[in-house]
């Protein structure tokens, strides 16, 4: 029994090998993030779900196989690209953080911030945090640095939904959690901003409806642009993240928006005319 648990352990390390050799000789000549992502597509890498854990290690596996070889640009855009395929939001935090830790450019935007934010120079020091989120935009720990450096610089409501993004990708409410109350009491939002700390802070699985995963600043850039047709102001952000639990409150409020209806002004009345119905 034991040799043949040995076999099957060595069959599956040779067959992960070989699909790892494959994959960088398919890698090694990316030219940018949605190169990548194409090519997640048509290797049948990429599901609905988004990408498992055991592709994801496939994947980290070949990137750091590329950076070993003396590769730069490739692995950057490799690691950019898996974190962009990734639903879980706690996994997703989780491999942000191990991805950026080895992305030369995104380690090249912290050091700068970093050494500004001692100078005292603020302002450089947001340009160089956001630049770096731009490519790990998940990055629990540095969404709560880029929060810091905003509310240093009196952006209050620009730092909050940095400090409740943060927490959703897997931040501890040690880490986030007097932060976030601070800045909310400065906007008026103390109360609403606690009850999120008081709700258990458990996405649903990446396998379940997508609107019922909590509400990131993201979501509703996006969805305000979708429904709205233009994005949402700082104090929009902060009142939805704080009144809406999930994307589908978020989607109710919109669309019982003024905006919605000036939007879809057409496609409402077309619909009307031909008496569509949803039931």
């Amino acid at each position: 029994m034991f040799k043949k648990n040995m076999g099957r352990t060595s069959n599956n390390s040779s067959a992960l090998g070989a699909e790892a050799s494959k994959l960088e000789e398919i890698f090694r000549k990316v030219e940018s993030v949605e190169h990548c992502l194409t090519l997640f597509h048509s290797e049948g890498l990429l599901h609905p779900s988004g990408l498992g854990t055991t592709t994801i290690s496939l994947l980290e596996r070949v990137r750091n196989n590329l950076r070993a070889q003396g590769l730069g640009l490739e692995p950057n855009l490799l690691g950019r690209a898996i974190s962009n395929a990734v639903m879980d939001r706690h996994l997703l935090g989780a491999v942000s953080i191990r991805l950026a830790n080895s992305d030369t450019d995104f380690c090249g935007h912290i050091v700068q911030a970093e050494t500004s934010r001692v100078k005292g120079d603020l302002s450089k020091a947001q340009f160089h945090y956001w630049s770096a989120l731009e490519l790990f935009p998940s990055h629990p720990g540095f969404l709560i640095q880029y929060g810091h450096c905003l509310k240093d610089q009196g952006l209050i409501a620009d730092a909050l939904p940095k400090y409740i993004d943060a927490y959703y990708f897997g931040a501890s409410q040690k880490d986030v959690k007097q932060h976030a109350l601070f800045v909310a009491s400065s906007i008026g939002l103390f109360d609403d901003v606690s009850a999120i700390f008081k709700r258990q802070n458990v996405q649903p699985s990446h396998c379940q409806d997508a609107l019922d995963w909590l509400l990131t600043s993201k979501d509703i850039y996006t969805l305000t642009n979708l429904l709205h047709g233009h994005d949402p102001s700082m104090s929009d952000v902060c009142r939805y993240m704080c009144k809406c639990i999930n994307r589908r409150e978020l989607v109710l409020a919109l669309v019982e928006g003024a905006d919605f209806i000036r939007t879809h002004r057409d496609t409402l009345r077309l619909l009307d005319e031909i008496g569509w119905s949803a039931k």
